[in-house]
């Protein structure tokens, strides 16, 4: 038998790459795994495994036919949901165009000084209705969850005259709401007007505020930046209820970001701020961390993608010593090192209703993490610590485990792809058996089928244990619950 190119172990796989055949083992032929010309050589024990694995895969096939069984059932129960469904559509459209007749029979004999009854006329000769007109009274949805639910969802149909009832209704009883209502088809109409006027393709979204959600939502929007600045101020202007602002894969210039960063001043209730991909230099992100700097209400903090260094993350952790309510902290796809990371580990006792913390695909050590472990124990109630991808090694991964394995309600863990090999795998086996209510660990996907086993009987039975890189993603243990 050959031995592995890397080590003693013996191959597992052959690759043709080279001009010399390269002999592997399982544990050094993940960069391999892409090539076309690698191929698997059978051994005593993969070969014994061949049978069972024929058995679970005929298991499969018949798995998929009664699925496939099922679904020719649910889609003839839509059909005949679709036929009745349209059968009522048509009936409601017919009492749309009698309430039409009925009200143009009442418009025309109105008279000066006559009383005639409101809801009969349907208000249409109100100015603030007038967008009632252009409505669609028939509304297709495109978001189904569940194949079955098709049918509910797919349309919606109402009556102008039950649609208006219940404005005129809530308008009588709040006199309040009505003057917020005009002022909004106000704002809407300054809206649009300023739409008209920019070079914005329709199928872009600018934001969205509304009663309910409350969000104010950028995407991909440096088409016409000065458009959308002024629909931020105009909205700033009229609501203080903003709680969420999301911004993606935006850029604006120092002066337009300024002028952002003021509108976020003045929404009283912003629980989350999400900036991906949207700050472009240190100017903005001091900018952004002045801000940080005055709030103390922020919940979520979500800053992936924007390229921040340990300069940066010192300024944040100096700018949000006062946010005791952060609940999730978001530092994902940076180039935050060591030194950062000793910055922000400063900081993290004041968040002391942390639950979420992100700090993978940067650049942190094992001195980084030394002191990111220290201050982890602080974070009594944190739950999901995702810190893939760095350069932690061994040393820096027992310093993470160390200053986790105490907490009681870390249920998610992600720890891999940071060179840690078996040596990590061994400490993470040692204390993982601590971490009670972990349902979720990601380890690395080169870590040796002896550690992996290791791995899983040490962790909790409710524990999904998951092996990953850059491209791959392999369950290697599966929830056993009671």
């Amino acid at each position: 038998m050959e031995r592995c190119a890397n080590c003693a172990n013996i191959s597992d796989f052959i690759c043709q790459c080279q001009k010399n055949h390269v002999f592997l083992c399982y544990k050094h032929a993940s960069y391999h795994f892409v090539h076309d010309d690698i191929c698997i050589i059978p051994t005593v024990s993969s070969c014994s495994k061949i049978k069972p694995l024929i058995g679970i895969l005929n298991a499969k096939k018949e798995k998929i036919k009664g699925f496939i069984s099922q679904a020719e059932k649910i889609t003839r129960e839509c059909i005949n949901n679709i036929h009745k469904a349209f059968t009522d559509v048509e009936g409601k459209l017919n009492r749309c165009i009698y309430d039409i007749d009925n009200a143009m029979n009442k418009l025309k004999i109105l008279h000066l000084g006559r009383a005639e009854k409101y809801l009969t006329v349907h208000s249409f000769l109100f100015e603030e209705n007038v967008n009632l007109l252009n409505s669609d009274m028939v509304i297709f949805q495109e978001k189904y969850v569940y194949i079955e639910h098709i049918t509910k969802k797919l349309y919606k149909v109402f009556s102008t005259t039950e649609f208006l009832s219940q404005g005129i209704s809530l308008c009588n009883l709040d006199n309040e709401f009505y003057k917020r209502e005009i002022e909004r088809v106000k704002i809407q109409q300054k809206v649009k007007e300023l739409s008209k006027t920019s070079n914005i393709e329709e199928d872009k979204s600018i934001m969205k505020s509304n009663r309910t959600k409350n969000h104010l939502l950028y995407f991909h929007i440096n088409d016409d930046e000065d458009c959308y600045i002024e629909i931020s101020l105009l909205y700033s202007d009229y609501s203080r209820k903003i709680n969420r602002i999301y911004c993606c894969d935006v850029k604006f210039s120092d002066e337009k970001f300024k002028k952002i960063v003021q509108t976020f001043k003045n929404y009283e209730k912003i629980k989350s701020i999400d900036l991906e991909n949207a700050i472009s230099n240190e100017y903005q992100f001091s900018l952004f961390c002045e801000y940080l700097g005055n709030v103390d209400c922020i919940k979520y903090i979500n800053l992936p993608f924007n390229g921040l260094g340990d300069s940066d993350i010192q300024l944040f952790s100096e700018s949000t010593r006062k946010m005791k309510r952060l609940l999730s902290l978001n530092l994902t796809q940076n180039i935050i090192s060591d030194v950062g990371c000793i910055h922000l580990s400063k900081t993290l006792s004041t968040f002391s209703n942390l639950m979420e913390l992100d700090l993978g695909y940067n650049n942190i050590g094992p001195e980084g993490a030394e002191s990111l472990g220290q201050a982890l124990p602080q974070l009594r109630i944190l739950e999901e610590l995702s810190i893939q991808h760095n350069s932690l090694e061994p040393k820096g991964i027992m310093s993470i485990m160390i200053g986790i394995h105490t907490l009681p309600h870390i249920c998610i863990l992600n720890i891999a792809m940071n060179e840690g090999y078996d040596e990590g795998g061994l400490t993470i086996a040692e204390y993982a058996r601590h971490l009670k209510c972990l349902i979720r660990l990601y380890i690395d996907i080169v870590t040796s089928a002896d550690i992996k086993h290791i791995i899983c009987q040490s962790v909790a039975k409710s524990c999904k244990v998951i092996c990953i890189n850059e491209n791959d993603r392999v369950v290697i243990k599966k929830w056993q619950l009671n």
